[in-house]
């Protein structure tokens, strides 16, 4: 019995030792910035995070506490992701794009939008594939070649030549029948694609980017343009889920203060010097905030934002415009305060490494807006992948984890953005790069290895059913 004593103090002192080596190790590796360093942490904050405050629930939220994951946002961008060689997991939603101003035009008159981007005419019969440059787009094929997914529609309305005064029209009634075309396109999928009776669900993000430079929409035109569009569908197409969807952007804070005509400028401070960036906006001397946009609870389902630049684009304007510098999480953490003052979910709807070329592994300038010296696309640096993981992908997967109760769904544009003429040289749009995971075989590896955890609901034959109605 005696030894069994001697044998306890040994054995105490064996473990911590162990235990210290492995604490040792760890923190080697966190030094290093390894890959195991940053799983390790990642898994730390969903371990930390998950369930310590209430998960906000709604139409179209998993059930389970898991967080959807959206892969778009054209056909070809689609279908390369899911190709079987590249062994991801089928996702939970396909991204695509409709124009709702032209949802029953045929293309007649040089119209490039063939019904809309829809895929369909009228009757349902298979229509042609559109591109306005930014990849082949088709609603039809996005939803019924995926059918264990959702689909996910950003609809375009920004009042343009095929749309003159298009929100005062959509608000007295003049495109009610595209409106309605729409809404027939949303129940006929559901029904079609329905699993075990749940039809498929279809989030709508009416006017996605409603408050940037690059969109100018007028507050009240928005909210009642909104309304009425969801007023249309809603009694048609039940398995509808509206998306309210912010650019919370830091780059729209330089074109905001730099142009000098009477569009929306973001006012990163209030006058009073103690509003946070992207509170308020200013438009005709008047300062609108995010309340002012908000079409209303009863109308909105998802809260959204946009998430593209990391904390290594600077700009060498800011010290001249005299702008407070503001990074992507600060932008995005306005709308999540929202989000959780009126218990919406948030869906992160647009994201991608802008600036970063995965299979060149380079950063180059964005636009000059951010670096006066440089053109848009010039080279700034040579990025090795484990570089490119920690600036971009590390910080957005901390943050989804971080904000587990609000955040339930990302949606990533897997785009060779250098090969579409919108995005691609002379650069008009800015430099967008290649965020195609699968070209960079480290940054496909640990990309598969975070989307396999159990946090990320995947597409399966019975996922519409796991989504709450």
């Amino acid at each position: 019995m005696r030894q069994k004593y001697y044998l306890f103090p040994l054995a105490i002192c064996l473990l911590l030792l162990i235990s210290n080596c492995q604490q040792n190790h760890r923190q080697k590796i966190e030094s290093d910035g390894s890959v195991l360093s940053q799983n390790d942490q990642l898994q730390k904050e969903i371990d930390r995070c998950f369930g310590w405050r209430p998960s906000i629930t709604g139409k179209g939220v998993p059930e389970d506490g898991k967080i959807l994951l959206h892969i778009g946002q054209d056909l070809l961008s689609c279908s390369e992701y899911n190709a079987t060689s590249n062994g991801f997991a089928e996702p939970a939603g396909i991204v695509t794009y409709v124009n709702l101003y032209t949802t029953l035009d045929n293309g007649a008159g040089g119209n490039p939008y063939w019904f809309g981007g829809l895929g369909e005419d009228p009757s349902g019969v298979l229509s042609i594939d559109v591109d306005w440059g930014a990849g082949p787009l088709n609603a039809h094929k996005a939803g019924y070649d995926y059918p264990n997914s959702t689909l996910s529609i950003g609809l375009w309305m920004v009042e343009d030549i095929w749309a003159r005064d298009g929100l005062d029209k959509i608000i007295t009634g003049d495109y009610d029948n595209e409106i309605i075309r729409l809404a027939n396109f949303i129940k006929s999928f559901g029904e079609n694609t329905a699993q075990n009776g749940v039809l498929a669900p279809v989030y709508l993000r009416i006017g996605y980017e409603f408050e940037p430079a690059w969109n100018y929409y007028e507050p009240d035109q928005y909210k009642a343009a909104f309304q009425r569009i969801v007023d249309i569908i809603r009694p048609i197409a039940p398995n509808m889920i509206t998306v309210w969807q912010a650019a919370t952007s830091p780059e729209d804070q330089i074109y905001q203060w730099e142009d000098d005509h009477d569009i929306h400028k973001w006012h990163p401070w209030h006058p009073d010097q103690t509003t946070i960036f992207h509170e308020e906006v200013l438009r005709n001397n008047q300062y609108y905030t995010l309340q002012d946009y908000y079409p209303g609870d009863s109308y909105v389902d998802w809260c959204g934002i946009s998430w593209f630049l990391s904390n290594q684009v600077v700009s060498d304007k800011w010290d001249a415009l005299g702008i407070n510098p503001v990074t992507q999480k600060e932008a995005a953490d306005v709308m999540l305060q929202f989000a959780r003052e009126h218990q919406k979910p948030v869906m992160i709807c647009e994201s991608t490494p802008k600036g970063y070329d995965l299979l060149k592994g380079t950063f180059s300038n964005i636009t000059s807006a951010f670096n006066t010296s440089l053109a848009s696309g010039e080279k700034i640096s040579e990025k090795t992948p484990q570089e490119i993981w920690r600036e971009w992908y590390l910080p957005l997967f901390l943050y989804i984890y971080r904000n587990l109760d609000v955040i339930r769904c990302l949606h990533y544009i897997n785009a060779n953005w250098d090969a579409q003429p919108k995005w691609g040289p002379p650069y008009h749009e800015g430099y967008w790069g290649d965020s195609r995971v699968q070209v960079n075989q480290y940054i496909k590896n640990k990309w598969q290895r975070e989307i396999n955890r159990w946090i990320w609901k995947k597409g399966s034959p019975s996922l519409f059913s796991e989504l709450e109605e």
